[in-house]
């Protein structure tokens, strides 16, 4: 959940995309968002009846890195009948984490 971390160190932006095939699963990939380059990786895990994914997100900022990572919880759709279960899917395939962390960004001051 929130509250967000927020880190800024010098560096350059370099992303290599992967996933990884044990659990939990951790994916690494190129997302563009209003023009903004951002690395993005994901660390996926489950729980009794949720999942959780922590999302970090890096991009160029002023003359560095800046990252943001938090953690969302989410149902496990599955485990609910039809019509929740469509419900369910449909409303975390249309939940805009890019807009969110990019909306984070946009309030971080430059090094």
């Amino acid at each position: 959940g929130w509250p967000s971390t927020v880190t800024l160190v010098p560096g350059d932006f370099s992303c290599t995309e992967g996933e990884s095939t044990t659990t939990p699963i951790l994916k690494t990939e190129n997302h563009q968002v209003n023009s903004r380059a951002y690395c993005v990786t994901t660390l996926m895990q489950a729980a009794a009846g949720s999942a959780y994914t922590t999302y970090e997100y890096e991009t160029i900022r002023g003359k560095g890195l800046a990252t943001v990572t938090f953690t969302l919880r989410f149902p496990q759709c599955m485990n609910y009948e039809e019509p929740q279960q469509s419900a369910c899917k449909a409303e975390q395939a249309n939940f805009d984490i890019d807009g969110l962390a990019d909306r984070i960004f946009s309030s971080i001051r430059t090094l």
